[in-house]
């Protein structure tokens, strides 16, 4: 007899598969990463959104239960709302059909299944359904942190970065699907599906020349180790970085190998106050400041350049973002997440330790410069009481 599969990926149909899909978007958008959503129903704990009615909804079902989940939309439906055009800029693509434009969202997988090979196997899925149904271009975006895992893939950033009210500071990709040369070149896990399907490349040379920048962003293409390193080395060597004190630069690269570097425009809210992030900010180039509004007037705290970092405490403590971080130029930053650190504290306690121990520096460090601002500021009021009474 057969042994049963360990899984299977469906397009989720009825009801009960879709109220089981937003149940686990819930568990783990808002119960395990803390966002906050408009759409989100907390007593019955399902999230849903417009979207989901004129979507197809893919899930991986498991005996244990949904391992991941995605969404796919044609951009022709009525119900697409003005945020997605803007965000997406289609009208630079207004010669393609809007049913050959497809959005791809709300990916997202169980813990337990996150350093398995399923995630690849259910893409490849997804996108061989898409290609399959006519889709030529298929948009998404993602979190700062995410841009090398959908630049594996084979999608590309193309235009400005903006902020998604619900989860903040977002990467507008694209996927050409028949651009095989770019495929191949990122070693993406599409590009067999591509091949089986696509004959002829027509959107290819016409999305190059119309954006002859798009992969050409530092974080827009995976680079080789060698190149990335030799990319930030020059700020990682500076004698004031404190993140990386007393490591060598093979335990430095050894860290490097899955961050991401991604860059913002001045004006970018790269981080909002109240949000709970998982990432931590290592400035390569530029300067962004820190805001905090108080009773409707917002105030500037602190500006950070070249070397330093921000986000290290909700990284830490997995505590709400405490103020906003602006660029005040145009920054490049290195991101490092929760689960990078995660990785090495189980593979390579040595170098972990390090990182933590300087990263305790670094928060010292910022608290005695906080707190040498307040005592001059009280030292500066007291000059002030003392020359009004006198």
């Amino acid at each position: 007899m057969a042994a049963k599969p360990k899984y299977e990926i469906r397009l989720a149909t009825s009801k009960e598969e879709l109220e089981k899909i937003y149940r686990f978007r819930y568990d783990v958008y808002v119960e395990e990463m803390g966002k906050e959503f408009k759409g989100a129903n907390h007593d019955q704990k399902m999230l849903t959104d417009e979207l989901d009615d004129a979507g197809k909804i893919f899930y991986v079902d498991t005996p244990d239960g949904i391992a991941c989940t995605i969404r796919s939309n044609t951009l022709d439906h009525p119900n697409i709302p003005d945020f997605y055009h803007s965000a997406y800029d289609l009208k630079q693509f207004s010669e393609f059909s809007a049913s050959s434009l497809t959005q791809t969202s709300r990916l997202m997988v169980a813990p337990n299944w996150r350093r398995s090979k399923i995630l690849g196997r259910f893409l490849n899925h997804v996108f061989e359904a898409g290609v399959g149904s006519g889709s030529k271009l298929d948009f998404c975006y993602c979190a700062p942190c995410l841009v090398r895992l959908y630049e594996y893939l084979g999608y590309r950033q193309y235009k400005e970065n903006f902020v998604d009210p619900d989860v903040g500071y977002r990467i507008p990709l694209v996927l050409v699907g028949d651009d095989l040369d770019h495929l191949e070149n990122v070693r993406s896990p599409l590009l067999r599906i591509a091949k089986k399907h696509i004959e002829k490349t027509e959107v290819a040379p016409w999305f190059r020349e119309r954006f002859p920048h798009a992969g050409k962003f530092i974080g827009s293409q995976p680079m080789p180790d060698d190149h990335y390193w030799e990319h930030v080395s020059d700020a990682l060597h500076d004698d004031s970085v404190m993140l990386f004190n007393e490591l060598s630069e093979e335990e430095i690269q050894t860290v490097l190998k899955n961050t991401t570097v991604t860059r913002c425009k001045p004006g970018d809210t790269v981080v909002r106050s109240g949000e709970v992030g998982k990432e931590m900010f290592f400035i390569l180039d530029g300067a962004a400041e820190i805001r905090k509004t108080v009773d409707g007037i917002e105030h500037a705290l602190i500006t950070l350049g070249r070397s330093q970092v921000f986000g290290e405490i909700a990284f830490l403590s997995e505590t709400p973002r405490s103020a906003d971080v602006v660029a005040l130029t145009d920054l490049e930053v290195l991101i490092l997440t929760q689960d990078n650190l995660k990785t090495l504290m189980n593979s390579l306690p040595e170098i972990s330790n390090k990182v933590l121990f300087n990263l305790s520096l670094t928060l010292c460090d910022r608290l005695r410069s906080t707190t040498q601002g307040w005592v001059h500021a009280l030292d500066h009021e007291g000059e002030i009481l003392e020359e009004n009474n006198g």
